[in-house]
């Protein structure tokens, strides 16, 4: 399994691609400009992360967008659909992405939330 993972926060990064080490190979992003070329080199070889963690907020693009960017790469290129999971700690009245991404992770994340995405993903 391969993972994008698209935070910021460097403690945050370095905690969630050890920890899924046993899962999955996982690469990271501190921007929204990193992730999306991190998966434009990727689809340029007709490949696709499994599944993306991105949050919401981070220098630059905003995790939205960079969810948006990658979903017309994945359109463009005729690849299959990565599950997308956006981070975030607003509060959950204001989760609305017009079903662009999988769902949501609460922050401050909890790990074992991740880990049961990854180990129940068909």
């Amino acid at each position: 399994m391969r993972i994008l993972l698209a935070e910021d926060d460097s403690k945050i990064s370095n905690f969630v691609s050890m920890s899924l080490e046993k899962y999955a190979d996982c690469d990271v992003a501190k921007t929204g400009d990193e992730a999306i070329d991190l998966y434009t080199l990727v689809a340029s070889k007709q490949d696709a992360y499994d599944l993306c963690f991105i949050d919401y907020i981070m220098p630059g693009i905003n995790g939205f967008d960079t969810i948006k960017h990658i979903r017309d790469l994945e359109n463009n290129k005729k690849l299959q659909k990565s599950g997308i999971y956006l981070m975030t700690s607003m509060p959950e009245a204001e989760w609305d992405t017009d079903g662009i991404c999988d769902g949501f992770i609460k922050k401050p994340l909890d790990i074992s939330e991740i880990i049961h995405i990854i180990t129940t993903r068909e």
